[in-house]
């Protein structure tokens, strides 16, 4: 039966769409990474060492591929009612569990595979500096895929379907999702991982702890590899020894835990929740009212109204759901935590930072960024497929209200996320400057987080709802702009260094207490310009896709994007497309007088 099973397993996720997609994302990702031909002086494209880097990052990216394959196994009974006959068969507990729970790891590595392989096709038939480039070694790119890929995949397909199995509920796993992703950044932020950019070097004893607190092994990658010299990293193979090897036991026993415990409260059948009985209330006869049809209103009055309680609703679902008091949480932790080391406690060398307000800005921008990514990322797909994954939309679509109200108040509740983690880091900031006597407040520098570091954020979550628009499933658009995020964080280590060609790269000003930003804005100003008139032109496209009722194929959305353009979407994209090109040349003049 288990074998059966397994089959079945095997075929229905082999079936899938989302998997020849990822297949294929991953494989063009593999060779993009693997042609770009960047690494530090002294070492190889293709070293053991950039190697094992490139891998360690992109495994960030499979938690939005075992969540896909977790959900799709775990809950696909559920959504098409059959968990009754399937419970009520003669399939054994342990059959059922292990199928769905192999499937789910064995096509979680089967779509990050191909990244390996598109790493070596970039590496060796692309036109990179032969000097460079190694001869051909199996292990170079077999071991990282050992060592790191098949346990990150592993730790991550525990976790989370574990959580989908015993919830059985789509949102707790995003929940688990994100959980995954909180664990990596507490052990890189807080314990001063040196793959997040610090004012000052990791001592030993942070990078111990944080080796063997990151559940994807980065940090004790890092910290075997920190004192190695440019020949060793060209030649030598990662050691499966010390803190590494005990990162990859304790997390690699902690899933297998999990997995156990599952396996173990997991209930092979259909739990009939007990409905109390409602006590009969006795009410007088109510008087009956005769029938008078109201009449409706669809002047502009009316869709604003419309606007405000869709925003409304929009904004109290993100509120009030697990993912968001999970991320503003862990935030909140982590900027409390950052202020009063630094500020506080002295940071790594016990010298207390005076609580000037750049100095508190420098301090926040790095999670700031990262946090308002988890959220843009999962609630992207969420606020735009929210209505379909509760079976809704044709009731909510058939109401008169435009296109417009619907498309602007999903747009507005995803632009306001950012916009509430800046706000509280400025809060806290303010806290902190008022605890220690501190009176200056600058609120000017304070109000300038919204340009200098909220727009990019805005120009992301642009992108995320295009993505979205084209996407077949919310679970396709998660992991795509997942992906996207992941290579614009890492732009400059993938050689993307040009300001015109890293998508939504807006390059960071630090204010001082002498001159301010010193006359260093104009490039910013241009580039701002620049990536916001994209994001403009994506939601203008976005918006023209944007569909009511059943969901179109990717065939008929590009149909749209190409037919049946109003006067006023014409104007509005050709003013966007002139705005678009006037900074890119502004851009591309003021680089060329720099360099």
């Amino acid at each position: 039966m288990f074998k059966k099973l397994f089959k079945f397993e095997v075929y229905y996720q082999f079936k899938q769409r989302a998997f020849s997609i990822f297949v294929l994302l991953f494989l063009v990702l593999g060779i993009y990474v693997g042609r770009q031909g960047f690494a530090p002086n002294g070492i190889n494209f293709n070293a053991p060492f950039q190697v094992y880097f490139y891998t360690s990052i992109l495994t960030l990216g499979s938690v939005f591929i075992t969540m896909f394959f977790a959900i799709s196994a775990m809950l696909r009974d559920k959504q098409h009612n059959m968990e009754p006959l399937i419970y009520g068969s003669s399939i054994k507990k342990s059959h059922y569990y292990w199928s769905r729970f192999l499937g789910t790891f064995l096509f979680s590595v089967l779509a990050f595979s191909p990244f390996i392989i598109g790493l070596i096709f970039g590496n060796y038939f692309s036109n990179l500096d032969p000097e460079r480039v190694a001869d051909f070694q199996l292990m170079t790119y077999l071991q990282p895929f050992l060592y790191i890929v098949i346990p990150n995949i592993f730790i991550c397909t525990t976790i989370i379907f574990s959580v989908s199995t015993l919830t059985k509920n789509s949102t707790a796993t995003y929940v688990s999702a994100v959980f995954i992703y909180m664990l990596y950044f507490v052990s890189s932020i807080f314990m001063n991982s040196p793959l997040i950019a610090q004012a000052v070097p990791a001592s030993p004893e942070s990078m111990a702890i944080a080796a063997l607190a990151d559940p994807f092994g980065i940090a004790a990658f890092f910290e075997q590899t920190q004192y190695w010299t440019p020949f060793q990293k060209n030649t030598q193979l990662l050691s499966f020894s010390g803190l590494f090897l005990m990162n990859r036991i304790i997390w690699v026993l902690i899933s297998t835990g999990f997995l156990l415990l599952t396996y173990k409260l997991f209930s092979f059948r259909k739990i009939s929740k007990k409905v109390k009985k409602e006590k009969k209330q006795i009410t007088d006869k109510e008087q009956l009212i005769a029938y008078r049809p109201i009449k409706a209103l669809h002047n502009f009055e009316a869709q604003g109204r419309a606007y405000l309680a869709l925003l409304k609703i929009e904004l109290k679902g993100v509120f009030s759901s697990l993912p968001f008091i999970a991320v503003l949480l862990m935030w909140l932790f982590i900027l409390f935590s950052e202020l009063y080391s630094t500020v506080i406690g002295g940071g790594e060398y016990g010298v207390s930072v005076y609580p000037f307000t750049n100095q508190l800005i420098a301090l926040i921008v790095t999670p700031l960024t990262l946090f308002s990514f988890i959220l843009i990322i999962f609630y992207s797909s969420d606020i735009v497929w929210k209505e379909r994954s509760l079976n809704f939309n044709l009731i909510i679509d058939a109401t008169p209200v435009k296109n417009g109200v619907f498309f602007l108040s999903k747009l507005s509740a995803l632009l306001l996320l950012p916009i509430i983690l800046i706000t509280t880091g400025i809060v806290i900031c303010i806290v902190i400057q008022v605890v220690l006597g501190y009176s200056n407040f600058e609120f000017g520098l304070y109000a300038s987080l919204y340009y200098h570091y909220g727009l990019q954020l805005v120009v992301f979550s642009m992108i995320a709802l295009f993505v979205n628009s084209l996407a077949k499933n919310k679970y396709m658009g998660m992991g795509i702009f997942g992906l996207i995020v992941l290579l614009s964080m890492k732009a400059d280590m993938l050689g993307l260094a040009h300001p015109l060609t890293s998508l939504g790269f807006i390059p960071r000003l630090e204010s001082n207490n002498m001159d301010g930003f010193n006359g260093t804005s104009n490039l910013y100003d241009h580039l701002a310009m620049y990536w916001f008139a994209f994001g403009l032109l994506l939601t203008v496209l976005s918006f023209k896709i944007w569909n009511r009722g059943v969901v179109a194929n990717f065939s008929v959305k590009l149909k749209q994007l190409i037919s049946d353009w109003t006067n006023g979407q014409k104007v509005t994209f050709s003013l966007c497309m002139l705005l678009f090109i006037g900074a890119g040349s502004l851009v591309f003049y003021n680089v060329n007088i720099i360099s």
